[in-house]
């Protein structure tokens, strides 16, 4: 039971959190982009452009950090394409633009919103009617006498109205959201988990520096063929053979 209670806490606090950081990339990857792809014609598009893509990276190591507690194992953070050592400054500013990964950590800012929105509102929805039906019972009859009531949805399927059945059937919902609740969690968070494993795991060495090359291993000189026999002899050879 602890197992399950904190694998929910994990997953519930993984999606939840992760909207608001969703929203926040989404905007700052869309304008940047936008306003880069704009005025990439001159050369302060290029930088605004390589600018994104780093912000995109930061947000990419951020959900590199939530996602090791919800799939058990860390994705291992890519080694980002580097400007070589002596480059200038302009090469340098706009390096990230011919990393793969960059663009991978943009492409994962832009489509984990919708997933996130479409995540957080189910499972928000799910968490907002179990505890409201398992605590009906201390609230219920507040609703109920208020002037007005119909009897609620109990009267509509045709349960009755009284405050029996009213009690009844809200907590009987509120406990049958509330055991469904681990498996929606855990649906959630594995959709977002799947989204960030497909875009921000290390595609090793594909985006990676080439190593230096390193000489290949000198093979040692054949030795000269003597050209008498006495040399043939003095160089260990059989006297039959040198003659």
């Amino acid at each position: 039971m602890q197992k399950l209670i904190r694998r929910l806490g994990a997953d519930t606090r993984y999606v939840l959190i992760g909207f608001p950081t969703a929203v926040v990339a989404f905007a700052v990857t869309v304008a940047g982009l936008a306003a880069g792809a704009g005025a990439a014609v001159v050369v302060a598009g290029l930088f605004v452009l390589s600018g994104t893509l780093l912000a995109a990276r930061m947000a990419a190591a951020v959900e590199r950090n939530m996602v090791p507690e919800v799939i058990g194992r860390s994705l291992g953070a890519p080694r980002y394409r580097r400007a070589p050592a002596g480059a200038s400054w302009f090469r340098t500013a706009l390096t990230p633009l011919t990393c793969g990964q960059s663009w991978m950590d943009a492409g994962h800012a832009l489509i984990r919103l919708p997933v996130a929105t479409v995540t957080f509102a189910v499972l928000a929805s799910w968490w907002a009617v179990a505890l409201a039906g398992i605590a009906y019972p201390v609230y219920g009859w507040v609703l109920f006498t208020t002037v007005g009531n119909d009897g609620g949805l109990p009267e509509l399927i045709g349960l009755g109205d009284s405050q029996t059945v009213s009690m009844l059937f809200h907590t009987a919902v509120g406990l049958l959201f509330a055991a469904n609740l681990p498996f929606v969690a855990r649906g959630a968070a594995g959709l977002n988990a799947a989204l960030a494993q497909a875009f921000l795991s290390p595609y090793a060495p594909a985006y990676e520096e080439p190593d230096p090359v390193r000489p290949a291993p000198r093979t040692p000189a054949a030795a000269p063929a003597p050209d008498t026999p006495a040399e043939a002899v003095a160089l260990g050879a059989p006297l039959h053979a040198a003659r």
